[in-house]
């Protein structure tokens, strides 16, 4: 990592010119760092765990000789961690973002015909979506400065809807 005076220097070499669109990347993300007694780079980036869930569960007799079961569980969570996809970094502002939505449904209805015979008829259903994307999606290069000579481009950065 270089020191202050280091980057000092080499912007003196290049006549005391700071490349601007390098300069609004590196404002985008600022890393928040320290160093350790031994002098290496210490930082952190933001990462987020968030789960809200619910289950609900019914049971209804009709008569004596019917019940009727259902359970229902939703799921919703969104999680942030930094670049989860190759195995771990900790760039400012490039986490991997995982929404994912979970719903089980279940049915069960029993009928007993007599003391030694009854039936039961179960369904269910369970719905797992996730994705992964980049927590920089909607960053458009133009905006600090950088001309890809295109227009209206995915340039890899942006999450499929």
């Amino acid at each position: 990592m270089p020191t202050q005076a280091d980057l000092n220097a080499a912007i003196a070499a290049n006549g005391g010119v700071v490349n601007p669109v390098i300069a609004n990347l590196l404002a985008r993300h600022p890393w928040p760092t320290t160093t350790d007694p031994n002098g290496s780079l210490v930082t952190s980036d933001q990462a987020n765990n968030r789960v809200d869930s619910v289950i609900a569960k019914v049971d209804h007799r009709f008569g004596i000789n019917d019940l009727l079961t259902g359970r229902y569980y939703f799921g919703d969570s969104d999680q942030s961690f930094p670049l989860a996809l190759v195995g771990g970094g900790i760039l400012p502002g490039f986490n991997t973002v995982t929404p994912t939505r979970v719903n089980i449904i279940s049915l069960s209805q029993t009928h007993i015909f007599n003391p030694r015979l009854l039936t039961e008829i179960r369904f269910g259903y369970n719905r797992f979506h996730e994705t992964f994307g980049p927590q920089d999606s909607t960053f458009d290069p133009s905006i600090i400065g950088l001309n890809m000579g295109t227009t209206g481009q995915d340039f890899g950065c942006r999450r499929s809807p």
